[in-house]
């Protein structure tokens, strides 16, 4: 899934989209992540990872964590509740 965000670094191709619980989470050819409330839309978090796209993110049944993995072959692990890196 492919489109355009302005809530990322800069305006970037959106690599993919989740929907846990009441967020969205979107991923991004920047190598950022955005958290979106889900009932207005608006960004609450903005993470930024390693260097690159983005290809695929996983959030834990809990809500609470998530893993990415991009073009830089590294998998790191987002505590989402307060926007940063578990590594």
């Amino acid at each position: 899934m492919a489109g355009a965000s302005m809530n990322h670094l800069c305006s970037v191709t959106i690599t993919q989209l989740q929907f846990p619980s009441h967020s969205h989470l979107s991923a991004s050819e920047d190598g950022s992540l955005c958290l979106f409330h889900a009932c207005d839309l608006v960004m609450f978090r903005a993470l930024k990872g390693p260097r690159g796209r983005v290809n695929s993110t996983a959030v834990r049944p809990s809500n609470k964590v998530a893993l990415s993995v991009g073009k830089g072959n590294t998998l790191p692990m987002w505590y989402l509740m307060q926007g940063r890196s578990l590594v």
